[in-house]
């Protein structure tokens, strides 16, 4: 799944899960608060990078994970 639209979908899933913010503008806001704390936390859960090659996985997951984030950021 492309990050943008991982983004998007973290989102949309705390957005739902406030029903009680709808229509007080802000829902929105709290979703994407949430969605930031789950990814730090994710983040912060993944192995060290010890190098920034392009083929190691760990860097590539890494910058998939900080991808995310900056979509969530800027929705």
């Amino acid at each position: 799944m492309k990050a943008e639209d991982k983004a998007k979908e973290l989102v949309e899933k705390f957005y739902q899960s406030s029903p009680e913010l709808f229509g007080t503008g802000k829902a929105m806001q709290y979703a994407k608060q949430c969605a930031l704390i789950a990814l730090d936390e994710i983040i912060a859960q993944l192995p060290p990078c010890v190098s920034t090659s392009e083929s190691n996985i760990n860097y590539q997951v890494h910058q998939y994970w900080l991808k995310v984030k900056t979509h969530i950021q800027i929705l």
